[in-house]
């Protein structure tokens, strides 16, 4: 069974588009400086016919748009719940969380979007914004704490009956019940491997003690989860927070700083993806590569000589791999780098590609 974050994946990027393609009235507010993030929820109302409508849509756009305003009427209430109304009128799968879209950046939405929620007061609705999808109401939300670029956890999932994907006949009040045991019982002291291997139903993420590895903020269950998530310090357990899935017992994890690298591959003949004109044996590759290290020990430009002698594609940018994170380069390299510190040189390292002599650069 794949993961279940592998799962909901498509749902996500299927509702970020739905505010994305807003197109926007003039502002309703006087413009101010450009913020660098935003933060909303939205409604969207659509017609028969218009791209995201189901089959059993009968409404005009006229009526589209008459029900759109009395949604906008009812929101100017005192004590009316947009989350509320979202979940029970919106068409956009951001209903499941109250039309909650998280936080994005200028340049994510298209400009008519961005421009709509850039012209509305924090706190306040869109006037009806029409879109080739529907009429959008937008809420624009205040900024608690930004998200970072990206975030890593782990989660142990309690599953319910009815809940999605679940194939449990546990009751949802027994799943809420034993979500919470479980958080105690973190905070007494107990393993978190040992916990998630007892409890989690999401039997793709077991093996990895529940991890759901290093992601885009968006990359989560929901926005509701990446707040619960950024909320938490690296290291600490929180929840339960409820998703259509069921009820997640958090933890954030600390992500990771990725390495980077420069270096000088040196082939020899018949060794993975070495070019036809390779023709050096492999005790001459090693002779080649330990000179190239002495020469750099002795002052030569490791990318000028990267550019020289590297058959690998980097060498015309003097051999910089840029940034790569545990588990993407071949173990040998992997090693190598991660056992010398930043600004040291390492070589000839053998890998199935040939002698490669290294420079950690982070």
């Amino acid at each position: 069974m794949k993961s279940l974050v592998s799962t909901l994946l498509p749902v996500l990027v299927t509702l970020a588009p739905a505010a994305a393609i807003a197109q926007g009235d003039k502002p309703q507010a006087k413009k101010t400086a450009k913020p660098e993030i935003f933060r909303a929820r939205h409604i969207l109302i659509t017609w028969k016919g218009s791209p995201t409508a189901k089959p059993e849509n009968k409404l005009t756009k006229a009526e589209a748009l008459t029900k759109a305003q009395e949604i906008y009427a009812a929101l100017q209430a005192e004590g009316t719940d947009f989350a509320t109304l979202a979940r029970t009128a919106s068409a956009c799968p951001s209903r499941a969380v109250g039309g909650y879209l998280g936080q994005f950046r200028p340049g994510q939405m298209i400009p008519k979007f961005e421009t709509a929620v850039l012209g509305c007061e924090i706190g306040s609705v869109t006037k009806p914004v029409e879109t080739a999808f529907g009429y959008h109401l937008i809420l624009r939300m205040p900024i608690d704490k930004e998200w970072p670029a990206k975030l890593r956890a782990s989660h142990i999932l309690i599953a319910y009956e009815g809940a999605r994907s679940a194939t449990t006949k546990r009751t949802k009040e027994a799943a809420r019940k034993l979500a919470h045991s479980i958080l105690a019982e973190l905070k007494k002291g107990t393993k978190w491997a040992e916990l998630v291997t007892k409890h989690t139903d999401d039997k793709g993420t077991a093996p990895q003690a529940g991890s759901l590895g290093t992601r885009p903020p968006s990359g989560f269950f929901s926005p509701l989860m990446t707040d619960a998530l950024v909320a938490l310090e690296s290291g600490k357990v929180g929840g339960p927070l409820e998703t259509e899935f069921g009820f997640h017992v958090l933890r954030r994890d600390a992500v990771p700083i990725p390495y980077k690298a420069s270096h000088i591959l040196v082939p020899w003949k018949g060794v993975s993806s070495a070019a036809a004109d390779i023709v050096r044996t492999k005790k001459e590759a090693l002779a080649l590569a330990t000179k190239i290290l002495a020469e750099i020990k002795a002052g030569s430009s490791f990318s000028q000589l990267a550019k020289k002698h590297s058959t690998c594609p980097s060498g015309a940018a003097g051999g910089n791999l840029g940034e790569f994170s545990k588990g993407q380069m071949v173990p040998p390299f992997e090693k190598a780098v991660s056992e010398t510190k930043v600004g040291g040189l390492i070589g000839p390292v053998e890998t199935a590609f040939g002698y490669h002599v290294i420079l950690r650069t982070q």
